[in-house]
């Protein structure tokens, strides 16, 4: 079975074991312990306490049914009405005080998964060591989770934190892995505020090229995705990054878009032909780049009336040999001249380049 397979094989068993047994109800918390908008109480304290430990207790109990009802009701606890902050700070810093035994790498697979699922629940700051735990854990779904954890994390953790999020998704990043984690783990990079947060993502996006190059059965779906989370970030902060990062964008955009051409042409060499959904999805990808493309070229000023035709009407009528024969040299072209000057070593793709 395939890293992808698994992936989405793992999330559907973690969905399907949620049918609580008749009579069974999931334990609350008061509603005025939730809402509360002071500091909480000891008494309050222990009410958090003695739910989230009954939870994580079930959580490790190795029973499919009880793993679930932990789960879900360890999530309910902050999709209540009316929650306030400071219930959701204590409620979540109590789980997180306790859940790094739950992932340790001695656990069952279905335990570390459900305790990851619900990590990427956290809202204070422990949720970090425990998307530390779960990146480096030998199955994909918990790493998967472990990177939707993180990019949650930085839209809920202050910016003083995201470097250290950075410092614990670099090795990861810089890792081969399969489409759905390494997608994941872009648009965790891309959402983070320090401007070196850029740069890694351009780097993996480049990484990524060699490694569908390599492996044809890679989709560019999840790359796809993180250039689009990359670009209006490129563009928002244009005026304060260096020159080097929009030509970096393009780089890959051009590499890209080269590579998924290739792919999707039906008059490809034999061991370059794909079908189905992995076709699709690299159509998909030279269109977007082809855009792209265009819109980072006006971001940055450059002369548009030297660039290239659009391909979206060649890809529509399948003139992919129009496309490789015509519009890519075209591109390569406009991107070796000033200002961008780009050599033949920055813009080849591995295999039959055009």
């Amino acid at each position: 079975m395939t890293t992808s397979r698994w992936i989405l094989c793992a999330a559907m068993v973690a969905a399907l074991l949620v049918v609580r047994p008749a009579g069974a109800q999931p334990q609350t918390i008061p509603s005025e312990i939730v809402q509360s908008q002071q500091t909480l109480t000891a008494a309050q304290r222990n009410v958090v306490r003695a739910k989230v430990d009954a939870d994580l207790h079930r959580l490790q109990t190795g029973d499919p049914t009880d793993i679930a009802e932990a789960r879900k009701s360890l999530i309910e606890g902050f999709r209540q009405p009316g929650a306030s902050r400071i219930f959701l700070l204590d409620y979540s810093a109590r789980i997180s005080g306790n859940l790094g035994p739950v992932l340790a790498a001695d656990r069952p697979l279905p335990v570390r998964l459900n305790a990851m699922i619900v990590a990427s629940h956290l809202v204070d700051a422990g949720v970090i060591e425990h998307i530390r735990t779960g990146l480096t854990d030998p199955s994909p779904a918990v790493r998967y989770w472990a990177a939707k954890a993180a990019t949650k994390a930085a839209g809920q953790l202050g910016d003083g934190l995201h470097a250290r999020l950075l410092e614990i998704l670099r090795p990861a990043v810089n890792k081969a892995q399969g489409d759905h984690v390494a997608g994941q783990l872009l648009l965790a990079v891309i959402a983070l505020s320090p401007p070196e947060a850029i740069d890694l993502a351009i780097n993996a996006l480049n990484e990524r090229i060699t490694a569908r190059a390599a492996d044809i059965r890679l989709s560019p779906a999840p790359d796809r995705a993180a250039m689009r989370a990359l670009f209006p970030r490129i563009i928002f902060q244009l005026d304060s990054l260096p020159d080097a990062t929009p030509r970096g964008f393009i780089r890959i955009t051009y590499r890209h878009l080269v590579l998924s051409a290739r792919l999707a042409d039906p008059g490809a060499t034999r061991d370059e032909q794909i079908t189905g959904v992995l076709r699709q999805d690299n159509i998909e990808m030279v269109r977007y780049a082809d855009r792209a493309l265009r819109e980072m070229l006006k971001a940055v000023e450059a002369d548009m009336q030297a660039v290239p035709g659009p391909i979206d009407e060649l890809a529509t009528a399948g003139k992919w040999a129009d496309i490789r024969a015509l519009r890519l040299p075209a591109w390569k072209q406009y991107l070796s001249k000033p200002p961008f000057n780009f050599t033949d070593a920055e813009l080849a793709v591995a295999g039959r380049d055009q």
